[in-house]
């Protein structure tokens, strides 16, 4: 049990500067505190915020509980709901059509006033996303910028309960499904390094060159960037012949061309993905460290009723402490925290902002060529479409087997636990509509 926890949290700006220390304060008075020193802006930001969360509800809803509604893509989703600017805009180009500003005039300094985009939002963006405003989008940004109005979500245990969460429901479901042949699923844990496609389904290989089988339908939940994997078709002419896979934008076949209804094909030669798809991830370093105490001295912090649970940088302060964008308090007792940065920390800057006895337990680099931690947005999110390949549509006729589908791609317009399940379940609706295991009333 925790004796001496603290709460809140404070922005670092450097040069031993601290602004917006929330350390202790009720809900209320965050709220309140925010919007003396962000006045209008935050007032501004806060209604836009609660018009996202709307309208991401409504796209949250239509996806996870209405079975009428069917989305080939992340774009055409959030267009549903209004939204598609936001992902295609960064977050410092929006504020902007808010006149929020980057910069406050020397007036609103003078009373005591802090620059919203400059202080709170890139404070946020930074520990989230590890980009700015001018690199994260719009809709993430906000999304960041949405837990001052609630409370983050959460998993008991970590995020890693879903999988086996996920596994035992499946489980269940087929069970309850086919009564008289509830055996076990099966679950093979090999890495994948090839899939070669053909009008009859996937071969998927390991690392080894071995067949680990072959499947009418195949479905990717890692990113392109870090899956490590070749994708090919068997040629039309020698089929011993491989070609690239011709991943990304389908197009529809001509109304006159001797195929069935439906007619939607992939492209007869390949077509480039959206860069931001094939990018590598922003690496991010995670240190758990055991004996820390945060130095009040360092963060100019006069009593230690003023010591906040996490240390949030701005662009400034991140500069100065070696590129560490958060310190977040795991264990008061024991002085456990967490630190994210952009490469691993030198053991004297721990001990210059958590103290001399400090100690490193886990490092963790979320980084390199097939690394990372989120999507770098680079002022937008565009995306590619859930169905990255289909061999068994257009000229050669259509047939339920031949599709790879991508879950991840509601991730390159919002990386976030919460659209990574609207990824999946868009792709769950979508074989099972391709399946016939559903009959919608609407599309």
């Amino acid at each position: 049990v925790e004796t001496n926890a603290h709460t809140g949290f404070m922005l670092y700006k450097g040069n031993h500067e601290n602004v917006l220390n929330t350390a202790n304060m009720t809900s209320f008075q965050k709220k309140l505190s925010m919007l003396l020193r962000y006045n209008i802006d935050f007032f501004l930001l806060y209604r836009a915020m609660q018009d996202f969360v709307t309208r991401f509800d409504i796209a949250h809803s239509r996806l996870l509980e209405d079975d009428d509604f069917f989305f080939e893509s992340p774009e055409e989703l959030w267009k549903s709901v209004g939204l598609d600017a936001a992902v295609t805009t960064s977050l410092a180009a929006y504020c902007r059509s808010l006149w929020v500003p980057e910069k406050l005039p020397w007036w609103r300094r003078f009373w005591g006033q802090g620059a919203l985009q400059e202080e709170l939002l890139e404070g946020m963006n930074l520990v989230n996303y590890n980009q700015d405003n001018k690199a994260i989008n719009a809709l993430a940004g906000i999304a960041s910028f949405s837990l001052v109005g609630s409370p983050p979500f959460s998993i008991l245990g970590g995020n890693v309960q879903l999988i086996s969460s996920a596994w035992d429901q499946a489980q269940r479901n087929h069970c309850q499904k086919c009564p008289n042949r509830c055996d076990a699923l099966r679950h093979v844990r090999e890495r994948v390094s090839i899939v070669v496609g053909s009008l009859d389904g996937f071969e998927v290989f390991g690392e080894n060159g071995s067949l680990l089988g072959t499947h009418d339908i195949v479905i990717m939940a890692t990113p392109l960037s870090m899956s490590k994997i070749d994708f090919f078709v068997k040629s039309n002419m020698d089929a011993s012949v491989l070609q690239e896979m011709p991943l990304g934008k389908l197009i529809e076949v001509s109304e006159d061309a001797m195929i069935p209804e439906d007619p939607v094909g992939h492209a007869m030669l390949p077509r480039s993905l959206p860069p931001l798809v094939l990018r590598p991830y922003q690496q991010v370093v995670t240190t758990i460290v055991r004996n820390g105490v945060l130095q009040a001295d360092f963060f100019s912090l006069a009593s230690d009723e003023l010591v906040p649970k996490a240390v949030y940088m701005t662009a400034q302060g991140k500069a100065e402490l070696y590129n560490i964008t958060a310190i977040s308090e795991i264990s008061a007792d024991r002085g456990i925290y967490k630190l994210f940065s952009n490469d691993p920390l030198p053991h004297a800057v721990l001990v210059k902002v958590l103290g001399s006895d400090v100690t490193v337990e886990v490092e963790k680099v979320w980084g390199g060529r097939y690394g990372g931690a989120t999507p770098d947005y680079r002022g937008n999110g565009g995306s590619t479409e859930f169905l990255l390949f289909d061999g068994a549509s257009g000229f050669h006729g259509h047939t339920k087997a031949g599709a790879l589908y991508y879950t991840n791609a509601m991730e390159h317009t919002l990386a976030c636990m919460e659209t990574s399940a609207m990824g999946a379940k868009a792709v769950a609706k979508l074989v099972a509509k391709r399946l016939d295991w559903r009959s919608p009333t609407a599309t």
